[in-house]
């Protein structure tokens, strides 16, 4: 029993980068889980995507707004 529980322990403390990154919605949560994954071993790469998954997440740009009819026939549609 002590055996699974370590084992559990172990795979919770691992993939704590990927969960991270995945509730925080980090547009890099991909490349994360695939570098905790994969190289999460080494203790290192582990600490590197630890910090990936807590790093600011940029703020997305709107669009500028532009009126989507520039050029169009301002008579369009007729109206009878």
């Amino acid at each position: 029993m002590d055996t699974l529980l370590f084992l559990f322990a172990i795979a919770a403390i691992g993939s704590a980068p990927v969960w991270i990154a995945y509730g925080r919605k980090h547009p890099q949560r991909g490349w994360i889980g695939l570098t905790a994954t994969l190289t999460g071993w080494t203790g290192i790469a582990w600490l590197i995507a630890l910090a990936w998954s807590l790093s600011p997440i940029p703020a997305l740009q709107a669009a500028p707004e532009s009126d989507a009819c520039a050029g169009c026939n301002p008579n369009w549609p007729i109206h009878v």
